[in-house]
């Protein structure tokens, strides 16, 4: 019994195998997507990145606060 056990799980890992093996090779490749991308600095030390997409009429907001002491806090907000 414990020896046919072993021969199934062995097979379902096999085909499994081989089923991601034909996955990978029906992959289709991805296009290359560029962002736009402008980073400022205000004369207060404030930086801004700013990304236009204008796919669609919505804005974004991202805010990200930190000091040298502590980890990046992350807030966002968007209008959709």
């Amino acid at each position: 019994m414990k020896n046919l056990l072993v021969k199934v799980f062995t097979g379902l890992i096999l085909a499994a195998f081989i089923l991601s093996l034909v996955a990978i090779a029906n992959a289709q490749p991805t296009k290359s997507i560029n962002v736009p991308v402008t980073y400022y600095r205000l004369p207060n030390g404030l930086r801004v990145v700013l990304s236009p997409e204008k796919s669609a009429p919505l804005v974004t907001v991202a805010i990200s606060a930190s000091n040298r002491a502590t980890a990046p806090a992350l807030r966002t907000c968007s209008n959709t």
